[in-house]
């Protein structure tokens, strides 16, 4: 058993809601000893990999590309690529996470366990539709202040900006994600929502009709807080041809007074399911 396999020792540093939720008034961590979680499991999940299985449950529901769980740990703890896979590898170790292979590309999934200590379990879903929005949406986050997004929706839902349950819904039903907000300095607020072109069949007068539909959510006594669109598409080919029809039929009229602006981005999902591709964020033990 190598270094890494061993039960590790307590960690110098606790993430934020693992102090919060688990550590009682005596400064002891409390493990679970009745519950559909292994007290091992639970007391690893807490102290090692909470973010990280929290990632893969809360935005993949259940289930990632390994990269795109490697880019997260890099990015937000500032660790090597080959760190991040370590911890990866040990998780597999301690039966946290099991992978598969699809489109010669490498999906982590929770086990039965890690599941249960997030909430209700989560069927493993891996055809292409469900592996498509996990891919836009992970790649997403991960490209735009991963360690703000839950702030972001805090503080639009706390402000009162839109609408009751609107925010929800534009999240869940059109892939309509908060990724930016701003303040300038005469106290204007423009936030930022990330479109994702899961399908790829969005046309310019369905961004036209998608935009309004923001717009009709805002509550309309709310004053000086405005929106711009990141429409996010899955390659350049996309990228060219949706920005290139926007460009050209730009006389639209947008009926929408809080609206601002609209940018394109290539999140560049194909490599996930393009078998020839290069691939990273392979473990050590891949078969």
């Amino acid at each position: 058993m190598s270094k890494r396999h061993k039960i590790k020792h307590t960690p110098k540093n606790i993430p934020k809601v693992v102090k919060d939720n688990f550590i009682n008034e005596r400064g002891y961590l409390e493990v679970n000893i009745n519950s559909k979680v292994p007290a091992i499991q639970d007391f690893l999940i807490k102290l090692h990999y909470y973010p990280y299985l929290e990632y893969i449950y809360k935005y993949g529901k259940g289930r990632v590309f390994s990269f795109q769980l490697v880019d997260y740990i890099t990015k937000i703890y500032k660790v090597s690529e080959r760190m991040a896979l370590d911890n990866i590898d040990e998780m597999y170790y301690y039966r946290l996470v099991e992978k598969k292979v699809y489109f010669n590309s490498r999906i982590i999934y929770l086990t039965a366990p890690a599941s249960n200590f997030f909430g209700p379990p989560l069927k493993l879903n891996i055809d292409i539709g469900a592996l498509m929005r996990t891919a836009f949406l992970c790649e997403h986050v991960n490209l735009f202040q991963p360690q703000r997004r839950d702030f972001y929706n805090g503080y639009i839902e706390q402000q009162g900006f839109l609408l009751p349950d609107k925010l929800e819904h534009l999240r869940e039903r059109l892939f309509i994600i908060p990724e930016k907000i701003v303040k300038n300095t005469n106290g204007d607020i423009l936030i930022t929502f990330g479109f994702l072109d899961i399908n790829q069949t969005k046309r310019p007068c369905d961004i036209r009709e998608k935009i309004e539909v923001v717009n009709s959510f805002f509550l309309p006594s709310i004053e000086n807080v405005y929106f711009k669109i990141n429409f996010c598409v899955y390659d350049q080919e996309r990228f060219e041809y949706i920005k290139g029809k926007w460009d050209k039929q730009s006389h639209y009229l947008i009926n929408a007074s809080k609206y601002k602006g609209i940018e394109f981005t290539n999140l560049n999902v194909k490599r996930y399911f393009d078998y020839h591709s290069k691939k990273r964020g392979m473990l050590k033990n891949d078969k």
